[in-house]
């Protein structure tokens, strides 16, 4: 299998309502059960949507009866609040925030001293760095 430097962003926007779930998966269940499979899944454990890691886990422990040979990752995320503002004003409020600066090596920043750039484009750029009270390498991207 060759691996190619190609990255495919795939992107949809949906309104959101209190109370939707969500269940973000990797290609190794959506590949190996048909989405009316996991909606069975979710709906036969509805009762326990107070615990979601807790459905995760149960649907995970059922698609290995499946034999995929991929990874199997699930994740659900129910929306439990949102804000009063619509999306015009979230949109306005974003742009009232200054970009992040080029950061350049030894430049502290949020509690991280940089090392150096690893990568930058006209959308975002990618820093290694220290996180400075762990002394731990971190990576940032920052818009």
């Amino acid at each position: 299998m060759d691996i190619t430097p190609q990255l495919e962003i795939d992107y949809r926007t949906e309104p959101l309502e209190q109370g939707d779930v969500f269940v973000l998966a990797t290609d190794g269940v959506y590949e190996s059960v048909d989405s009316a499979y996991i909606a069975g899944l979710l709906n036969a454990l509805e009762s326990d949507f107070g615990d979601l890691d807790g459905v995760a886990t149960a649907m995970n422990e059922e698609l290995i009866w499946c034999e995929s040979t991929d990874n199997l990752t699930v994740q659900i995320v129910r929306i439990e609040r949102l804000p009063q503002s619509g999306p015009e004003e979230l949109h306005t409020r974003l742009n009232e925030f200054p970009c992040t600066p080029i950061l350049d090596a030894h430049a502290e920043f949020d509690g991280n001293t940089i090392v150096r750039k690893l990568n930058g484009s006209s959308r975002s750029h990618l820093y290694l760095t220290v996180d400075n009270p762990t002394s731990t390498l971190v990576v940032i991207k920052a818009p």
